[in-house]
């Protein structure tokens, strides 16, 4: 636990970290409803669409590494892809598979974020 608080107070400390993670849990979890959403997310050319417009190279490094439990990052992902070949599923989904993963990772509540969402528009419609 000592590790990955370490490891997540690193990331956290990158310039822009924070609003790219929440873009990027969005994104996911609108993948199949939002076109923008689905084309930054493509646009990545990754298989969990980590970087691009949302992370550095470096960044997706220090993501995949994060310890996870007894895993990483990395692993999870990884044994997610092995479940759902296991499954004969075709595909991990962006907004159920990878978005509950990614914000157990970045320690992100998709709940308090689109409150925090819905906070801003309406203050911003004052």
């Amino acid at each position: 636990m000592y590790e990955r608080n370490k490891a997540l107070k690193k990331l956290h400390a990158i310039p822009g970290f924070n609003e790219n993670a929440k873009l990027f849990i969005r994104d996911l979890r609108y993948f199949g409803k939002d076109i923008k959403a689905q084309n930054r997310l493509n646009e990545t050319k990754h298989e969990y669409f980590l970087g691009g417009k949302y992370f550095l190279p470096s960044t997706v490094s220090m993501i995949l590494q994060l310890p996870m439990g007894k895993s990483t990052v990395r692993d999870e992902l990884r044994n997610l892809a092995r479940r759902k070949i296991e499954r004969e599923q075709d595909e991990i989904c962006a907004s159920h598979d990878l978005s509950p993963l990614f914000e157990a990772t970045f320690g992100l509540d998709w709940k308090e974020l689109k409150a925090e969402k819905a906070k801003a528009r309406k203050n911003m419609g004052n």
